[in-house]
């Protein structure tokens, strides 16, 4: 019987390799709960780690959707990011490198479905998020459809981002605003 469970599994990782595109370095915590579909991509850089393996259990959760039609989440090289990460995609979401991203960050590049009570689920806004190299963002933080964060920028914990910032800016709230430059 244990024999039939292994051969499943390998059967099951080969299908997952021959029919989805994901790529990561040994860096990349196991335990991170990844749902992708066909001709998904998600991608991890070079040293760049998802979680704290030292976490129990639920703590170091990450849940990471790339769902049909996007075109997948990128990672940039020598980013960490912190627990409980999560990350929906049915556009596109792209971090640069040598981000520093703390614990129980949520970015969505959609709205999900309509906000028309007769459409609820055709026609959801959709936008990409781009957060820039080198970017420090907080605890608790919220990024929505749409948003660029510029490259060398702090977001402070618990802010909503909704809106896009340039490079070397610090921005804190809900919603987000601008609260100072990094020098």
């Amino acid at each position: 019987m244990s024999f039939i469970i292994i051969l499943l599994k390998y059967i099951r990782e080969i299908v997952r390799i021959l029919f989805f595109t994901v790529k990561y370095r040994k860096n990349l915590c196991q335990f991170a709960k990844v749902k992708l579909y066909r001709e998904s991509k998600f991608i991890i850089g070079e040293n760049s780690i998802i979680g704290n393996a030292q976490s129990p259990g639920y703590l170091s959760y990450a849940y990471i959707d790339v769902r049909k039609g996007s075109e997948g989440i990128l990672i940039g090289c020598d980013c960490r990011i912190g627990n409980q990460f999560t990350a929906i995609s049915e556009s596109k979401i792209v971090f640069g490198n040598s981000c520093l991203i703390g614990n129980r960050l949520k970015v969505f590049d959609s709205d999900f479905h309509s906000t028309d009570i007769y459409r609820m689920n055709k026609n959801a806004l959709k936008s990409p998020v781009v957060v820039g190299n080198n970017v420090f963002i907080g605890d608790d933080v919220l990024i929505l459809k749409g948003v660029t964060i510029g490259s060398n920028s702090v977001i402070a914990a618990g802010s909503v981002v909704t809106k896009s910032f340039q490079s070397n800016v610090i921005i804190a709230g809900n919603p987000a605003k601008l609260i100072g430059h990094v020098e």
